[in-house]
């Protein structure tokens, strides 16, 4: 219940601060109670209310880690056209209380909308990229490479890790994501895909694997390597 109810909370968070894009969000609810007699209304909100269902109630550790926000992209594009029509219908009702009655009103208030996007985007590309070093831990990525190399690991020796595609970029060599689990998990994926070694990054370990990083020699299937930038590294050694 409790790993529910925060992928509730994460992704109520991203309808509204992503697919509502804040702001818009009340003109979207408002246009789609316009559009609520239009099938393509129905399909779209009956089809978004499935998808957060799922992803929050049999699938939430997925939709919480990204499943659900990259999913609802494709109703995107109809809450952008409720949007507008809902602004329209704030002002009619406006109007119809002596207010805005100034043929300009409209102008204004899509100008204010358009300035808040840019506002809100620089905020957020400051908050989340230039502040924070979006990603900088991929940096550390060649120097992991490179210990491995001088470890004698082979090229088409896979490796488990945070991040696979940046992995990739860095070092052209094949990598998988590390699973969410315990120390068994990571043997598992590890025996399937027949990955040899594995990185643990200092902000990428969960609970279950937190005991292997502070004590890097604790587990005899995991043979410490060395340390690269607060990265360890570990030879996956595979029962037979």
């Amino acid at each position: 219940m409790q790993n529910r109810v925060r992928a509730f909370s994460s992704n109520f968070s991203n309808a509204f601060g992503a697919q509502g894009g804040i702001f818009l969000f009340p003109f979207i609810l408002i246009g789609l109670w316009q559009l609520r007699h239009d099938l393509r209304t129905k399909i779209a909100v009956a089809g978004w209310l499935l998808l957060f269902t799922v992803m929050t109630i049999i699938f939430p550790f997925a939709g919480s880690r990204g499943s659900f926000f990259h999913a609802g992209a494709a109703f995107q594009p109809y809450w952008w056209v409720a949007a507008p029509i809902g602004l329209d219908a704030l002002l009619s009702w406006a109007r119809s209380h002596n207010q805005f009655r100034d043929k300009n009103a409209p102008y204004f208030l899509q100008g204010i909308l358009v300035l808040l996007a840019v506002f809100m985007t620089g905020y957020l590309v400051n908050f989340r990229v230039i502040s924070s070093g979006w990603s900088k831990d991929d940096f550390i990525y060649p120097s992991v490479e490179k210990m491995f190399l001088d470890h004698g690991i082979k090229p088409s020796d896979v490796v488990i890790v945070r991040n696979p595609p940046g992995y990739f970029i860095a070092s052209g060599r094949s990598s998988i994501s590390l699973p969410f689990g315990d120390e068994s998990a990571i043997l598992a994926v590890a025996k399937k895909y027949n990955a040899h070694y594995l990185v643990i990054e200092k902000g990428g370990t969960f609970d279950s694997i937190q005991d292997l990083y502070d004590e890097p020699q604790s587990n005899p299937s995991f043979v410490y390597i060395g340390e690269v930038n607060e990265a360890k590294l570990y030879q996956i050694e595979l029962a037979h």
